[in-house]
């Protein structure tokens, strides 16, 4: 918009200083008076972004884990971060070899978690993972249950 309000302006001095026949300056301010009302709409139309973090409630701990793979050199990782109603907690990852399956590493980054929150001794915890299908799978573990056999919550 300020390009277009310099643009105006100076084609408007243009058509003044070469004695041009179209110069109006009254065109130009009305031009640049319409751009400013609508560059001050725009500001006030600003909202607050619809997605903030919110903590958890006192005394739980949340803790977000994910995996990655990298199939082409035949080796994943985990890792998480643990956060509590006031901020940080802390984090954790873990490298593993031979794992090329994406479930299983988010399978397996779930179960890191429930590790480290047992070392730091999170009594109360909330675990958030972006597989769904893993979720599916663990809210349904009755009928999956040779894969999670070792596997509890």
């Amino acid at each position: 918009m300020l390009i277009s309000i310099m643009a105006a302006i100076w084609e408007s001095r243009k058509k003044w200083s070469h004695g041009d026949q179209g110069y109006n300056p009254a065109n130009t301010i009305e031009f640049v008076s319409e751009t400013l009302n609508i560059l001050k709409k725009k500001k006030a139309k600003v909202s607050c972004p619809l997605c903030t973090w919110h903590g958890p409630g006192p005394g739980v701990i949340k803790l977000n884990s994910d995996g990655a793979i990298r199939a082409e050199e035949g080796r994943a990782s985990t890792g998480g971060v643990a956060t509590d109603s006031v901020g940080f907690r802390g984090v954790w990852c873990r490298l593993y070899q031979g794992i090329t399956d994406p479930l299983i590493i988010e399978t397996l980054a779930v179960r890191d978690a429930v590790l480290f929150a047992s070392d730091q001794h999170f009594d109360h915890i909330i675990i958030e993972t972006d597989c769904s299908k893993l979720v599916r799978l663990l809210l349904e573990r009755r009928n999956h249950r040779a894969m999670f056999s070792s596997f509890s919550i």
